[in-house]
């Protein structure tokens, strides 16, 4: 009996550690506050997937599809950069994002 209370006790600080991700007691930065970065970090980089989806979709014209290539390209590249941040923070919560009304550099 005491070995099953041993082991969901384990369990139960497993749960613990990967519920407060990968922060250390030594970390000093704010980290609301730095998921609140990335978290807007994302949510940047998937409306201009979007933005650049939308005008491959809506491209019309003797010139179309070159400028939509282009448009799709940009969107392949957006979504690159949108994955690197899950890839190097995985153990971080991501939120939902939303349209942030910034344009793909970031700016308001």
């Amino acid at each position: 009996m005491s070995f099953l209370k041993n082991i969901q006790g384990i369990r139960d600080r497993a749960r613990q550690q990967i519920e407060n991700g990968a922060v250390t007691k030594d970390y000093k930065l704010d980290r609301e506050q730095a998921i609140s970065i990335l978290n807007e970090a994302l949510a940047t980089e998937l409306v201009c997937v979007l933005r650049y989806k939308f005008h491959y979709f809506m491209a019309t014209g003797i010139h179309s599809a070159a400028v939509a290539a282009e448009f799709l390209e940009h969107a392949k590249e957006e979504q690159q950069h949108a994955d690197r941040p899950r890839r190097t923070h995985s153990a971080t919560r991501w939120k939902t994002p939303d349209a942030s009304g910034r344009d793909c550099q970031g700016e308001p």
